[in-house]
C-alpha cells in the first residue's frame, strides 16, 4: 500500500503552481491529495492529476475576524484579540479538519510558509504525520551582510533602519497601533499554543524571518536551487533545497485558440532567423493598473527601435489587452494573448521580460532563456529574485516606472547581442538539473519522514 502526502499550498497561483511542480517529481512514491480552501484552484490541481482536499471551514489560522464575520458575531478589534487568546479558531479548525479527514493517514504534510501557523493545527489533526514547511521562494530569513529576498540592493544589506522595518513587518514592534497589537497577541497566542503542541517540544518562533513567523526546528522545503542564493551561507540547518522543480509535462488550462496556430508561425519564422522575446508579469497585478499600460507600451516602443527581427508575444490580463488594443496601433510583430503555455513559449524564447517571480524565473532557467527583470511588487520577493539574476549574469534588470523606452531597448540589445547571459544560464541550468535529480528530491522527502519521531 502506498503512502500519502497532503500537500497545502497557500491560496496563491504562484505558490500553488510549484508546489505541484513538487508534486509531479514524488507522484512515483505517494498518493498526493492537495487541501485548497478556494474552489477556482479546484481545476488546476485536477489538471495536473491530483486529488483537491476542500477545505470544509475554509477560513486558516490568522483570519479570526473573518471568523468572526462568518458566523455573525461582532468583529470590533477587541472581539478579534479575544477569540486570538481563547484560540476560538484553532479549536474549531481541528474539530473540524478532524472530522473532515479521519479517514486519511498521511505520513507527512507539506505546508507554505504563507499558512505556518496550520503547522499547529495539522499537528494536532495528524498526530503521527510528519509536519514538513514548503517555501516556493528564496530563503525568507535575514542572514547579515546579505540582502533579504525583498531587497533590491546590497546597500541595504546592513541597514538598521531595514532591519527595523522588516521586524516590525512580522513581529509587530516598534509601534503602537492596531496592527501592532493584532501581531503582538498573534506572538502570545502562537506560543501558547506551541507549549500545548507537540511541535512545542523541539522548536521556538524563529526571531528572523521576514515575511511570517516560522519555527525554528521544522523542516522547510525551499523549491529552488541553493545555487541561486547570494551566498550559499545563507543555508540554515533545517532548510533543504530541492532545485528548480519543474513539471516540464504540466497542462494549462485556459489557452485562447488562436495561440496554436499563430505559434506555430512564429517558430517557424525562428528557424528562419527571428528572435521570440516574451513578456508575462504574474498574477499579482491590477487589471486596471495604468502604470502596467504606460509600461508595456514603452517595451512596444523599445521593440520598434531595435533592428533586427523579433517577434514578441505578452501574456497579460483581459482588460490591460484591450486597453492597449484599442489605445495603440500594434505592429505585425507584436502578439497579445491572456494565457499562454508558458513552457511551451520558454522552449522557444530568446528573452523573457519578466516581473521576477520564481516561478518564472526558474522556468527561465529550466529552457536556459536569459531574463530582464522589472519587477512589480516591491514588498516581497521579486526586488530580490532581479538582484540575483543580475548578480549571477543570467540577465539584466530595471525600473519598470523609471526606465524610458530608449533604456528598455539598450537592455533587450544588450542581452540578445551578448552572448554571455545565454552562455551563463545555460551553464547555471545545467549544474542545477544535474545536482536535484529526482533521487534527490524523493530522499530528501523520505529522509525527513524517517527522522521525525511521532508523540
Amino acid at each position: 500500500m502506498r503512502n500519502t502526502l497532503i500537500l497545502y499550498p497557500a491560496n496563491i497561483l504562484s505558490h500553488l503552481i510549484p508546489s505541484l511542480g513538487l508534486a509531479a517529481h514524488l507522484k512515483k512514491d505517494y498518493d498526493i491529495y492537495v487541501l485548497i480552501s478556494d474552489p477556482k484552484f479546484e481545476d488546476i490541481v485536477r489538471s495536473q492529476g491530483f486529488c483537491p482536499l476542500i477545505d470544509p471551514l475554509d477560513i486558516a489560522m490568522g483570519n479570526e475576524m473573518t471568523y468572526l464575520k462568518k458566523i455573525g458575531r461582532r468583529y470590533a478589534l477587541l472581539d478579534v484579540i479575544f477569540a486570538m487568546v481563547k484560540n476560538e479558531l484553532y479549536h474549531e479548525r481541528v474539530s473540524t479538519l478532524r472530522c473532515q479527514f479521519r479517514h486519511m493517514a498521511p505520513v507527512a504534510i507539506l505546508i507554505d510558509i504563507f499558512h505556518n501557523m496550520e503547522c499547529l493545527v495539522l499537528s494536532a489533526v495528524f498526530p503521527k504525520a510528519a509536519i514538513i514547511c514548503l517555501n516556493p521562494m528564496l530563503s525568507t530569513y535575514k542572514i547579515d551582510g546579505l540582502p533579504t529576498a525583498s531587497e533590491r540592493s546590497w546597500v541595504t544589506a546592513n541597514s538598521k533602519t531595514q532591519k527595523v522595518r522588516q521586524k516590525w513587518h512580522v513581529h509587530g514592534r516598534m509601534s503602537f497601533s492596531r496592527n501592532s497589537l493584532i501581531h503582538w497577541v498573534r506572538n502570545f497566542q502562537m506560543g501558547r499554543l506551541l507549549k500545548m503542541n507537540r511541535l512545542g517540544k523541539d522548536n521556538r518562533i524563529s526571531l528572523n524571518s521576514i515575511y511570517t513567523n516560522l519555527f525554528d526546528n521544522v523542516p522547510e522545503l525551499i523549491l529552488a536551487p541553493l545555487e541561486l542564493e547570494l551566498d550559499p551561507k545563507v543555508k540554515l540547518r533545517n532548510q533543504h533545497y530541492l532545485g528548480l522543480c519543474i513539471n516540464k509535462s504540466r497542462t494549462d488550462i485556459g489557452i485562447q485558440g488562436k495561440f496554436d496556430e499563430i505559434f506555430s508561425k512564429l517558430k517557424v519564422k525562428r528557424n528562419e532567423g527571428s528572435k521570440i522575446v516574451y513578456c508575462s508579469f504574474g498574477t499579482f497585478y491590477l487589471d486596471s493598473d495604468p502604470s502596467v499600460v504606460i509600461f508595456i507600451k514603452s517595451i512596444i516602443s523599445a521593440i520598434a527601435i531595435i533592428p533586427g527581427i523579433l517577434e514578441v508575444i505578452f501574456s497579460v490580463k483581459p482588460h490591460i489587452m484591450k486597453t492597449l488594443q484599442l489605445q495603440v496601433d500594434l505592429p505585425k510583430n507584436i502578439h497579445f494573448f491572456t494565457h499562454v503555455p508558458q513552457l511551451l513559449v520558454l522552449e522557444n524564447a530568446d528573452l523573457y521580460i519578466t516581473h521576477g517571480g520564481l516561478g518564472s524565473i526558474k522556468e527561465s532557467i529550466f529552457y536556459k532563456v536569459p531574463m530582464l527583470v522589472y519587477p512589480f511588487d516591491f514588498r516581497y520577493d521579486q526586488n530580490g529574485n532581479g538582484l540575483k539574476v543580475e548578480h549571477h549574469k543570467i540577465g539584466l534588470r530595471g525600473v519598470f516606472n523609471q526606465d524610458s523606452s530608449k533604456e528598455v531597448a539598450a537592455k533587450i540589445e544588450k542581452i540578445l547581442n551578448n552572448k554571455t547571459y545565454k552562455e551563463n544560464i545555460s551553464q547555471f541550468s545545467d549544474v542545477v538539473q544535474h545536482t536535484y535529480s529526482d533521487d534527490v528530491i524523493s530522499d530528501t522527502i523520505k529522509t525527513l519522514i524517517r527522522q521525525y519521531e511521532p508523540i
